[in-house]
């Protein structure tokens, strides 16, 4: 089986997704275009989700107090081809929610403006029950939802359920996504 440990999102920036991310990738990379089908070179593509044991960074919660540090968030510029690379973990769960990863594109727009999107991806049930059975995510409870009792996959999520496969040393996806940018 392949390892759910990491599932970092390979890019071409600097930036990093996890300071903590020290073995077994998940690697995924998703392309972003216009309605049109036309690239969209030079947009910003954000993605932050939460950590195997369901804690976000930089931020004050029940979960934990993670105010000023930074894992698992991360942004990419698209390529000449329209295209961004990430390389993450498989995301933990928290209460209340099913398994997620949160994006945004922004992209100019005319006349100044810019142009911005934000939404989830979410996974297929049966691979998170696969993949929570190991550590270290095992042994945590019935922290998460399924998704068809999540409220926003319910509104969109079978559109953003990310096709994820097994490759070495971990899962692979890849998400084409539409802009309207007129």
């Amino acid at each position: 089986m392949p390892s759910p440990r990491l599932l970092v999102i390979e890019g071409n920036s600097p930036q990093t997704m996890a300071e903590h991310v020290a073995a077994g990738g998940v690697p995924a990379s998703k392309g972003y275009s216009d309605l049109l089908r036309e690239v969209l070179p030079g947009a910003m593509v954000d993605l932050w989700h939460c950590d195997a044991v369901g804690v976000y960074s930089d931020v004050q919660d029940p979960g934990g107090a993670t105010l000023g540090k930074k894992f698992l968030r991360g942004y990419q510029t698209t390529d000449g081809d329209g295209l961004a690379r990430f390389t993450t973990i498989y995301p933990g769960a928290y209460r209340g929610r099913a398994v997620h990863i949160h994006f945004k594109v922004r992209s100019a727009a005319g006349g100044g403006r810019v142009h911005d999107f934000t939404s989830q991806l979410f996974f297929d049930d049966a691979l998170s029950d696969q993949v929570y059975a190991q550590p270290p995510y095992a042994g945590r409870g019935e922290q998460r939802l399924w998704n068809a009792r999540d409220g926003i996959y319910r509104n969109a999520g079978a559109q953003l359920t990310l096709a994820v496969m097994p490759a070495a040393p971990g899962y692979a996806a890849t998400f084409e996504l539409a802009l309207e940018t007129a």
